[in-house]
């Protein structure tokens, strides 16, 4: 079997590299297979709730949907909720799966790991008791971007908005066949090394 350059491809976050014999592909990795109500953009899948929620509110009804509140993990998820709200016609603050630690200077992703990406409009975070994140803030000059503001996650005191909400579905990831041997995997941990078929098929099931 001919040796091919191997691929690194997106998968949930991280990034994995497939090993050589087997980087061929026959169906490119962002052929993402979405559950029904949710939409392919890049390698994830998105909905826009019906309805608006309080932040935490919003998070059990991503739930209920089979997902979650949307990671932002860098620039081009960011980008990429922005363009789907627009895509349908819902442009608007919408909360996302970020949340404030101790203060917005130490920000966390749903599981409680490090969020690294910030996309802050401009003199935000700007208090310090508002520990959810909701994107496409309107700016100052009126124009609404891809850019943050930290809100009141509940109603406790009487003061929160409510806002529409992204979901994304939970390890949302490309299943993708390998053209020389013809075995499809579906990788969901996202981040191993594929060294073998055994670590190809780690948390999918491999099928012929």
């Amino acid at each position: 079997m001919a040796s091919v350059q191997g691929e690194l491809l997106r998968c949930n976050r991280t990034q994995y590299k497939l090993p050589d014999e087997y980087a061929t592909l026959a169906n490119p990795p962002s052929a993402v297979d979405c559950s029904l109500g949710y939409e392919a953009v890049f390698e994830h899948c998105y909905t826009l709730l019906n309805g608006t929620y309080y932040p935490r509110a919003a998070q059990t009804a991503c739930e209920q949907t089979g997902g979650t509140l949307a990671e932002v993990r860098d620039d081009v998820t960011n980008g990429a909720i922005y363009n789907f709200t627009v895509s349908q016609d819902r442009l608007a603050e919408t909360i996302i799966g970020v949340q404030c630690g101790e203060d917005c200077n130490d920000l966390m992703t749903l599981d409680n790991s490090k969020q690294n990406f910030t996309a802050w409009e401009e003199c935000e975070p700007n208090v310090k008791h508002e520990k959810c994140v909701v994107t496409n803030f309107k700016s100052s000059g009126g124009k609404r971007k891809a850019q943050w503001n930290n809100v009141r996650c509940d109603n406790q005191t009487g003061n929160a908005k409510v806002y529409q909400a992204i979901c994304q579905m939970k390890d949302a990831c490309p299943g993708v066949r390998y053209a020389d041997i013809g075995i499809t995997f579906r990788e969901t941990k996202g981040g191993e090394l594929a060294h073998s078929i055994e670590n190809c098929t780690k948390g999918g099931k491999a099928a012929v």
